[in-house]
């Protein structure tokens, strides 16, 4: 028999309803890690299980709610003895919230779920196990009959007397209804315990509204879930819930969810509008038409603040993935023998979702780095007359229409002198090349294949894959830059914009071809005037902030056979990659705008640097290219062929 309401919508609504559960339920034991003294957390640890175990309950997924109750006996130990939390309980915690998230990920995988069930009997008789075990497993409620409606009633886990609960939602229920069957019948209601479950099934023309207020009136009732099997066939099934007082307000969703593929069409909708806009600006120009102006200038707005509006939709905060980064730093640094207290500020910052996992991968890339190699051992730190924790912070903010992330470590550092041994140990810098500064050795770590290692791990290796690491933030139009002192600390900076659906652009002209480029690689637009080029050791160079800064042709860049000397290009963007400048010559600038960036065409997805194509506002078709991935693939290739 399946559980009530158990069809693909409330199953949907269950897992993610848990999920966000679980998520502040980690965050409740990494903040208790930080502060063991703290009965608040512990009460809001409590309160997730019992809500989690009522939603359980209430969706018949027996096993679950008896984990979630072992879990509650457990953590009501804590509230009872209103003491420090010890290292070996808060680490049987994790372990607890891991099973969990897996349980509630499969919740009808009963067999599954006798392991993580056993994890307390493991324990060796804890608190709460005995009274446990005895807990009868909710209910497994039968489907509503055709015409009826069922109102599932879960108590508060703390009821005196349930028996008398139930009664008083019959009752009220009674009220609304022509006739009420009750699952399990009255006469077992005796055997109840609180946080269990009764199914009510009404024949009832009321509104289920009605009903769900009726039996959460009555007090000490922690969920209602209306089951109806009336509606039409796409919606039989389908269920309702209502907790009259909710457990952890905290962690109660205030909007709705969109698919994202809901979201994209919205977005390109709004790029259309976005480009109709333009072209109704360049007619309006050709007419002086006081009322037309007026009716454009409304239509601007209105159009900028949708604009705004969608791309807030598609925002989710950093710190959704800031709970996953806890759980690595807290598992590795055991795994390790380090002691290490981490840090994680600015989780509100907001990026859009589609950016959110392909930004992770290069984070936990250098988690691990400054984990395995930068923080070093307690002993080691004590011996260098450092706090025998390491410190481990993150930080996300927005920084000149940037997201920002930066990853700081106290610990060992980068020797320089080390690095640049390295290299020239493996031909990656001339025996010839005397000064280099501290950017430009930093930056060799980034050279595939390159390390100053000499062992391997299991977790990481200083410079192995970050090759990879700033691969996949040019990807995503970003920048990655490094700051070391050795001894003392290693800072790593990603620098992305918060969004690649919806940019504003600078579009050029390159030989034959319309580019649009991000206005956020582009650091300085220069018009060029004769002698503004010069030659240094036959490389071409511009002079920006009394620095030369080397000059090439964007369109060489893309592959096209540019016919416009580089001396005697009109104009040069002068961009900022990896903590240095480069200057790329244009044809001509076409001026800037707001691009709706599509995916490539097949013929074009090969392409190095050119990440999308998007119609101007006079309708053209342009490419759209990613100046810094641009400048990345043409430098490694270069740097192969010097091999």
């Amino acid at each position: 028999m399946n559980p009530v309401g158990d069809d693909g919508k409330y199953r949907a609504l269950f897992l993610e309803e848990s999920h966000e559960l679980l998520d502040g339920f980690l965050n409740g034991l990494f903040e208790l890690q930080r502060t063991p003294d703290d009965p608040g957390i512990v009460d809001e640890l409590f309160r997730v299980t019992h809500t989690l175990k009522g939603m359980a309950g209430a969706m018949g997924y027996g096993t679950v709610a008896d984990f979630c109750h072992r879990a509650e006996s457990y953590l009501d130990r804590w509230r009872k003895e209103r003491t420090s939390i010890r290292a070996d309980d808060l680490d049987f915690m994790f372990h607890v919230e891991a099973a969990l998230r897996d349980m509630t990920a499969n919740p009808e995988d009963v067999a599954s779920h006798q392991e993580a069930l056993a994890i307390f009997a493991a324990e060796g008789g804890s608190v709460g196990d005995g009274e446990a075990s005895a807990t009868p497993v909710p209910t497994r409620f039968e489907p509503p009959e055709a015409g009826e409606t069922g109102v599932i009633v879960v108590l508060e886990d703390e009821v005196a007397y349930p028996r008398l609960r139930f009664k008083m939602v019959l009752g009220r229920l009674e009220k609304h209804a022509s006739s009420v069957r009750v699952v399990p019948p009255m006469e077992m209601w005796d055997r109840l315990d609180a946080g269990t479950s009764v199914a009510f099934y009404l024949r009832s023309d009321e509104p289920e509204g009605a009903l769900l207020q009726a039996a959460a009136s009555v007090g000490e009732v922690a969920l209602v879930t209306v089951v109806d099997s009336t509606p039409e066939p796409a919606e039989r099934g389908s269920a309702r819930s209502v907790c009259p007082t909710p457990a952890v307000p905290s962690f109660q969703q205030t909007g709705i969810r969109v698919e994202r593929r809901k979201l994209d069409q919205i977005t390109n909708m709004v790029g259309e509008i976005l480009l109709a806009r333009g072209r109704l600006r360049a007619v309006a120009g050709r007419h002086e038409d006081p009322e037309l102006d007026e009716l454009l200038e409304q239509i601007e707005q209105t159009t900028l603040d949708l604009e705004r509006l969608v791309l807030s939709a598609r925002m989710v905060p950093v710190g959704s993935i800031f709970q996953r980064f806890q759980r690595l730093v807290h598992e590795l640094a055991k795994q390790l023998g380090k002691e290490v207290d981490a840090e994680f500020v600015g989780g509100e910052t907001e990026i859009d979702r589609s950016l959110l996992e392909r930004v992770s991968e290069p984070l936990v890339h250098i988690l691990r780095n400054s984990l395995d190699h930068g923080i070093e051992a307690p002993d080691e730190r004590v011996a260098a007359g450092k706090p025998r924790r390491g410190r481990l912070r993150v930080v996300a903010a927005m920084e000149h229409g940037n997201v920002a992330l930066k990853v700081e470590d106290d610990g060992r550092g980068i020797d320089a002198t080390l690095v640049l041994e390295a290299a020239r140990r493996q031909g990656l810098v001339p025996d010839d090349e005397k000064e280099l500064t501290r950017a430009q050795v930093f930056s060799l770590l980034f050279r595939p294949g390159f390390s100053t290692s000499g062992r391997v791990t299991d977790v990481s290796g200083r410079g192995v894959g970050l090759d990879v690491v700033r691969q996949k933030v040019a990807e995503v139009g970003g920048d990655l830059n490094m700051i070391s002192e050795q001894g003392q600390f290693t800072k790593m900076i990603l620098e992305f914009p918060p969004t690649l659906s919806l940019m504003r652009s600078v579009v050029v002209g390159a030989d034959d071809s319309v580019i649009g480029v991000p206005q956020n690689q582009v650091h300085r637009i220069m018009r060029l005037e004769p002698g503004d080029i010069s030659w240094v050791k036959d490389t071409p160079v511009v002079i920006s902030d009394a620095r030369p800064v080397m000059v090439r042709s964007l369109a060489a860049l893309l592959g096209k056979d540019d016919t416009t000397p580089v001396d005697e290009a009109p104009w040069v963007l002068l961009v900022r990659s990896s903590s240095r400048l480069e200057a790329l010559t244009i044809d001509r600038l076409v001026g800037d705008q707001e691009l709706v960036i599509k995916p490539l065409m097949p013929s074009l997805a090969h392409s190095p640097g050119i990440v999308g194509t998007t119609l101007l506002s006079d309708g053209r078709l342009a490419l759209f290219a990613d100046l810094r991935l641009l400048l990345l693939h043409h430098d490694e290739t270069a740097q192969t062929r010097s091999r």
